[in-house]
């Protein structure tokens, strides 16, 4: 990991470096494959600005949050999981802060084995970081994701947080990864990917316990107007009449639930009381992307289909009663527009009551989709925008 001064980019020399955060082979704090994302935050103890970042994969370690030194490059600490890191390792982190004070309270990652971590940094001593939840005296995530079989899910993404109405956290989040060689192979038997909203109010959340979501219509659909859509859209379920206690999850898979790969590796958003992210399914079709994907948008409360239409499905530039699909008689808003390529988290141009989404993908186009904007739901500050 390293630091470099781009104060003038015209002016960068050898001289603009800063320092590197390396291990070496004989130390007791070591980095793996680095590819967490690193985050610059300010802590209570001694009011400093810190990097944090994952000790990677493969680290020959156990997984490890660590916390640099943003002046001088050095560990503060590694706040140790004491999970294995065989096979292993700790993804981007998020940090939160609960009080508005401008200082990181807790920070929440996860790791290929599909644990769920939060740290808290609370202390005014770097001594008393730790992993936030312990079983007994070994430390403990806030969730494990795993499949219908009891198999870990990977989470490789960078969550985001949003508040539960309830009290406490909403913690968001999809599985899968697709970073190896071997993960652009599908394969016969790909493993069940989910995206799950995971409710933080103190104490570990068991995956039995959360509502469950299902894409029950993935085909080209009739808009109100008449009109077909011009890609694949999907129906997701409005399953419970209330906000979950412990939260949800909505598997990756279409409604004859079949597994085809699907999975969701790109960082998610929050905004206007709804969470937007995307999915992947890798194709070896040498003709094609590399894969195709799904711009997803569910009410980020319940994981269900929004109550109101949120995507323009008939290309009138506009949101209205008319965006809504034909199924077994009823007109349903959307939840999803499919993509003949591979798309990351989209870019957000919001021109009041409309947003505009704009996603890069891997056939090197840009594409735009029309969505709604402000309706005046307020689900917490999520981050701060520059505007330029």
């Amino acid at each position: 990991v390293f630091a470099v001064d781009v104060s003038n980019p015209a002016t960068i020399s050898q001289n603009n470096f800063l320092w590197e955060f390396a291990t070496p082979s004989d130390a007791s704090d070591k980095l793996g494959v680095a590819m967490s994302e690193p985050t610059i935050i300010r802590v209570a103890a001694g009011n400093k600005w810190v990097a944090i970042f994952g000790n990677g994969y493969e680290s020959g370690d156990t997984v490890k949050l660590m916390v640099v030194d943003l002046a001088t490059g050095s560990l503060i600490k590694a706040i140790d999981t004491e999970v294995s890191g065989e096979g292993n390792g700790l993804g981007s982190p998020v940090p939160v802060d609960i009080d508005n004070d401008r200082i990181t309270d807790y920070v929440y990652a996860g790791d290929l084995n599909g644990n769920l971590w939060k740290f808290d940094l609370t202390g005014s001593n770097s001594n008393q970081w730790k992993v936030a939840f312990k079983s007994g005296s070994t430390p403990a995530p806030l969730f494990n994701a795993v499949d219908d079989d009891g198999n870990p899910q990977p989470i490789t993404m960078r969550p985001i947080v949003g508040r539960h109405p309830a009290g406490g956290y909403y913690v968001y989040f999809g599985t899968g990864k697709y970073f190896e060689t071997s993960d652009a192979t599908v394969g016969d038997n790909p493993q069940l990917q989910d995206f799950y909203g995971i409710r933080d109010a103190g104490s570990v959340v068991d995956r039995d316990n959360l509502l469950v979501q299902d894409v029950f219509f993935e085909n080209i659909g009739t808009n109100k107007d008449s009109s077909t859509t011009d890609v694949q859209v999907r129906l997701v379920s409005s399953n419970g009449a209330d906000v979950p206690e412990y939260g949800w999850r909505l598997p990756l898979q279409p409604p004859d639930d079949r597994v085809d790969g699907e999975r969701a590796v790109s960082r998610p958003l929050l905004r206007n009381g709804r969470v937007i992210f995307t999915t992947l399914i890798p194709t070896d079709n040498i003709c094609g992307f590399g894969g195709r994907s799904w711009l997803m948008e569910l009410d980020a409360y319940t994981g269900g289909r929004y109550a109101d239409p949120v995507l323009d499905t008939n290309n009138d530039g506009l949101i209205s009663a008319l965006d809504t699909i034909l199924f077994e008689g009823e007109y349903y808003p959307i939840s999803g527009r499919g993509s003949d390529e591979i798309i990351k988290t989209p870019g957000v141009i919001s021109k009041g009551s409309l947003e505009y989404k704009y996603t890069s993908g891997s056939s090197g186009t840009v594409g735009v989709i029309t969505e709604k904007g402000d309706d005046g739901g307020d689900i917490g500050r999520q981050s701060w925008r520059q505007l330029q």
